[in-house]
């Protein structure tokens, strides 16, 4: 998959993460860029990336802890199948980004 197709779209819908807003279009766009590979799906290291890129405080944590929620097939990736549940727990669990 290239870079110029998305993992997966999503509708516009505005949540409040910690002290800095992000629609969860915002949180697509910033997982979809580290799909560094470009093969449609987000590794542990892609996923600690990401982490980072929002402020995560232990990315390397919240990459483990998304992996084992939203890594249904246990493959060790979040799959494109697998995306939208880790940007609804994500949003859910309104983990602390940024300031």
């Amino acid at each position: 998959m290239g870079r110029d197709t998305p993992i997966f779209n999503v509708e516009q819908h505005t949540k409040s993460v910690g002290s800095v807003p992000f629609t969860r279009e915002a949180l697509v766009g910033v997982f979809n860029r580290h799909d560094k590979n470009n093969d449609g799906r987000l590794s542990k290291s892609e996923l600690k990336e990401a982490f980072e890129e929002i402020g995560s405080r232990c990315s390397k944590v919240r990459a483990s802890l998304e992996l084992h929620h939203a890594d249904k097939n246990h493959n060790g990736f979040i799959d494109k199948g697998e995306f939208e549940k880790l940007i609804d727990h994500v949003l859910k669990h309104n983990y602390q980004f940024g300031g």
